[in-house]
């Protein structure tokens, strides 16, 4: 059975006026239907812009999605345009 939720090697990207910063590095893990995740870690460590990042909603105009994969149900999230985006949510 296919998880309801893949993500695979997701990397997310900030650009500051110091250069580029890598927040998310390559972050994988399945949710299969009717599990629970839960996201452990010290504060700064990614958990929420992670979370962000499968939902397309990330914190600032200045991070985006670099690499990897988040798939729900099957279909890629990271392509859908915007209006796509805001129906899934």
């Amino acid at each position: 059975m296919a998880p309801i939720l893949d993500v695979r090697d997701l990397v997310v990207e900030f650009s500051t006026d110091n250069g580029t910063l890598r927040a998310i590095d390559g972050v994988s893990f399945d949710l299969n239907e009717g599990e629970v995740l839960g996201l452990v870690g010290e504060s700064g460590s990614g958990k929420t812009v992670t979370c962000r990042a499968i939902i397309r909603l990330l914190p600032s105009r200045r991070a985006r999605i670099v690499g990897g994969s988040v798939k729900l149900a099957g279909e890629e999230l990271t392509t859908k345009g915007e209006a796509e985006m805001r129906e899934q949510r």
